[in-house]
């Protein structure tokens, strides 16, 4: 609401509209008075979302209040309530978290919770958010978690498989649930229900919390925290893929036959449809003409 008067009180009221017309407004709000927050502590954070319902957790999203205070923000406590005991909060961070958004464990399946959140600075805690909607912790059938590995060409991937689409629905990849995820290093490919985000060129920059969602249904979400150890365990297995050769199970093995010839075989992994293999003798490659070995 803008072009409000400092000094003034003003009262709200809200109409509900649909394709038949507005319908009677609600009651009107308390006298609010217009004036410029000059409180120490922060104002109150806004936009409370889910994530990831799942049958004992889920991650709470929301955004940055508007009034910093005196000083600037330094983390956020969190508080949650029985959806029908809004006039009974419990904290659930022993200390301010200094990310706007935090995966809630330890939930009880089939029950309904609230939840508000204060943001705190050098001057303390602030006012708390308005509560969320209620949320009821379950997980809906059939719901997929991302996935990682290594494609057909060697290249590292995270994939995810969603339980229900419709025709506007679309894969939202992000980090830490809301940065964007640059172009330059990874690409975005989507077949039907399932869509896949591949690494370019993976390094250490490209480690951290990665998160899709349904752009119709973003309870329908998953996230994945990409570590360096994954890095190091999948650019081993990507460097396999794309030198088959080295992908063996038995060294070379030896058999002579009774008439004196000689075969030699080896085992290997299960090779992709376009790995080559070159055999080598005294530095030069054995072909298959029946001259046989090379001088």
């Amino acid at each position: 609401v803008s072009d409000l008067k400092t000094g003034h009180f003003y009262q709200f009221r809200v109409f509900a509209a649909n394709a038949a017309g507005v319908g009677k407004p609600s009651d009107a709000s308390e006298a609010f008075l217009c004036e410029k927050w000059s409180m120490p502590e922060p104002g109150c954070p806004y936009d409370l979302e889910f994530r990831e319902v799942r049958d004992d957790s889920l991650v709470l999203l929301w955004a940055t209040p508007l009034y910093e205070g005196q000083s600037q923000i330094t983390g956020y406590m969190l508080q949650i309530s029985q959806s029908n005991q809004l006039d009974n909060w419990t904290i659930l961070t022993a200390k301010p978290i200094s990310e706007t958004h935090y995966k809630v464990t330890g939930l009880q399946t089939g029950h309904t919770y609230r939840f508000r959140v204060s943001a705190v600075n050098n001057a303390g805690v602030g006012r708390a958010s308005l509560p969320s909607e209620p949320v009821t912790v379950q997980t809906q059938p059939g719901t997929k978690e991302i996935k990682i590995g290594v494609d057909d060409d060697g290249f590292i991937f995270l994939g995810y498989e969603a339980v229900k689409m419709n025709d506007e629905s679309e894969f939202l990849w992000s980090k830490n649930f809301t940065e964007p995820i640059g172009s330059q290093r990874t690409k975005v490919e989507t077949t039907e229900n399932r869509s896949m985000l591949t690494f370019t060129d993976p390094s250490e920059e490209d480690l951290g919390l990665y998160t899709v969602e349904m752009s119709h249904s973003p309870h329908l979400s998953s996230s994945y925290d990409f570590t360096a150890e994954d890095l190091e365990r999948l650019r081993e297995l990507s460097w396999q893929v794309r030198n088959p050769l080295i992908a063996l199970k038995s060294a070379w093995q030896v058999e002579v036959s009774e008439k004196g010839s000689v075969r030699l075989w080896l085992q290997t992994e299960s090779l992709s449809s376009s790995a080559e293999l070159r055999l080598v003798f005294n530095d030069r490659e054995i072909s298959s003409s029946p001259v046989g070995f090379p001088s």
